[in-house]
């Protein structure tokens, strides 16, 4: 069914299987209708095309160092009395880290040692995460060089405790196990100093 315009200006609606105007959709008679003459109301309009929305990336959000702080803070008293225990093993040694006779202390301490170093260097890494529970942002230019430093030195340091932790380095420093100790010794002493340089932010 179209829409047309008799002759006279009127206007109907007719149907083509029939060929004639419906007069009760007329606004007159059915003789104010015809075939020969009427033109059909055309809609020439074009379709709208469908937009494309640019969807915009959404700026990274900036953390401050006191978020960064923070972080350092809420893991650094745990780490730091890990170290001062563990600064306290006889790493010369050749027998067992443990300076007292049956000792445990040093031979347990260094998979803590690793799981707190570890503790470290993750949350450091989800704060810059997106996807992270622990995201706050990217890290202010201003601490950058500290974070990744931070990070470096605790990854450093949880490989080499639990590397020495697995090969049953605590009871000797026979073979390699002297050198993983090295290792552990070297990377627990640079994540000290880390800690150190945190002083003007966590203090």
């Amino acid at each position: 069914m179209v829409e047309i315009v008799c002759r006279h200006g009127l206007t109907c609606r007719w149907t083509k299987a029939s060929r004639v105007c419906r007069t009760d959709w007329c606004q007159q008679t059915r003789a104010a209708c015809g075939s020969d003459d009427t033109a059909e109301k055309t809609d020439t309009t074009p379709s709208a095309e469908p937009s494309e929305t640019a969807v915009e990336e959404p700026d990274e959000v900036a953390a401050t160092v006191n978020q960064y702080a923070s972080i350092v803070a809420k893991n650094e008293a745990d780490l730091r009395e890990q170290l001062t225990t563990m600064g306290e093993c006889d790493w010369s040694s050749a027998g067992s880290l443990d300076p007292e006779p049956n000792g445990i202390v040093c031979a347990m301490g260094l998979l803590t040692l690793s799981y707190g170093a570890q503790a470290m260097s993750v949350s450091l890494e989800g704060a810059q995460k997106p996807d992270a529970p622990g995201y706050v942002g990217a890290v202010p230019s201003e601490i950058e060089l500290l974070v990744a430093d931070t990070i470096e030195s605790s990854t450093t340091l949880a490989e080499a405790a639990k590397a020495a932790n697995d090969d049953r380095c605590a009871l000797t420093g026979d073979g390699k196990c002297m050198d993983l100790r090295n290792q552990t010794w070297l990377a627990m002493d640079d994540v000290e100093g880390q800690l150190d340089a945190w002083g003007p932010y966590t203090g």
